[in-house]
């Protein structure tokens, strides 16, 4: 079955600004660079390609050489999904959140052994991971986004990787420290 992920990532600069409180522009930004490069490992191959969602030419050059769709100012975390669904040539798509600091590939591994599936976050409110038949569309963009592909998955993966998403101030301190996450295999 041909799958290929999606990864939407706004600008490393302009992201996780609902952190501005604790965190300043540098830290979000290394905070933000780092859960991309986390997401792209975990899905390193276990799909038949990538691609990226963006609006930042700094997510651009980290790209890895994946496929990018960029300069798409304005369209909320749904809309952006959703166009990125529609071109794809694959029979199913793995959509993947870019701020789970403990996602490993046996997490991608879990979602894969399924043609629809939905990894909810640890609140279950919000959609961390999906894996959606193609074609198809997605509810990302909704504070109640598990519930809403809860009623069109079959399958809820529930793995701590999955599970914390690096959103809110509460969820900093819920984070492991840098030394006790799996290491993960710098690319070359």
């Amino acid at each position: 079955m041909i799958t290929w992920a999606i990864v939407p990532m706004k600008s490393f600069a302009r992201a996780k600004s609902r952190l501005s409180g604790v965190l300043g522009p540098a830290e979000r930004e290394a905070l933000a660079r780092d859960g991309f490069e986390r997401a792209l490992d975990a899905v390193e191959g276990l799909v038949d390609g990538v691609l990226v969602l963006t609006d930042g030419q700094d997510v651009v050059e980290a790209s890895r050489g994946h496929r990018v769709l960029c300069d798409l100012p304005g369209a909320g975390l749904g809309a952006l999904v959703n166009r990125g669904l529609e071109h794809l040539d694959a029979e199913r798509a793995l959509v993947l959140m870019a701020d789970l600091p403990d996602i490993v590939a046996e997490d991608v591994r879990a979602l894969l052994q399924h043609r629809h599936a939905v990894a909810p976050d640890r609140h279950n409110l919000g959609t961390n991971a999906l894996v959606l038949p193609l074609p198809g569309s997605a509810c990302f963009g909704h504070d109640d986004s598990f519930l809403r592909h809860l009623r069109r998955a079959p399958v809820v993966v529930r793995r701590p990787g999955l599970a914390l998403d690096l959103d809110l101030p509460d969820d900093l301190r819920l984070d492991a420290p840098p030394g006790s996450r799996p290491s993960r295999p710098r690319s070359a």
